[in-house]
């Protein structure tokens, strides 16, 4: 199982219990996981994979108010982004969210999350989206609560 080990990972986040959490990939892996490390470096966790499928290209983990990891994902499953929730538990998906097109108000290709004050989440997407006066829309600033 030597050869089935993550070979690329990004540490993102705080958990609950004050290790450093984040998402990783491999070759051989087919899916993409979470992993949790304490702060010395020390007993690395790798978590089963949440998704065979490794194009999702996952990014912004944050640890939200209801005490599960949110992360987007570029393209998620439909190819316009997701946003998922894991649980810090065992790193097993929880729920996705779907909410980006081509012609949504939220746009598409989420890259990024982050926690505010009263537990919402913002988010900012990179493509798409609607903007005043008739403009385009390169991206647009989104929030949702856990």
């Amino acid at each position: 199982m030597a050869n089935q080990e993550p070979t690329h990972g990004t540490v993102s986040a705080i958990g609950p219990d004050g290790n450093l959490y984040g998402a990783y990939s491999g070759y051989l892996l087919d899916g993409i996981g979470l992993f949790q490390v304490q702060l010395d470096g020390s007993n690395l966790q790798v978590y089963p994979v949440y998704t065979t499928d490794s194009n999702v290209s996952p990014d912004g983990l944050v640890l939200a108010s209801d005490g599960n990891f949110w992360m987007t994902e570029y393209y998620g499953s439909v190819g316009f982004g997701d946003i998922v929730a894991l649980s810090p538990a065992d790193g097993s998906l929880i729920q996705t969210l779907t909410p980006f097109s081509a012609t949504s108000a939220d746009g598409g290709g989420p890259v990024e999350l982050f926690s505010a004050a009263g537990g919402r989440l913002w988010g900012v997407s990179s493509l798409y989206g609607q903007a005043p006066k008739g403009s385009y829309g390169g991206g647009v600033l989104f929030t949702l609560m856990p």
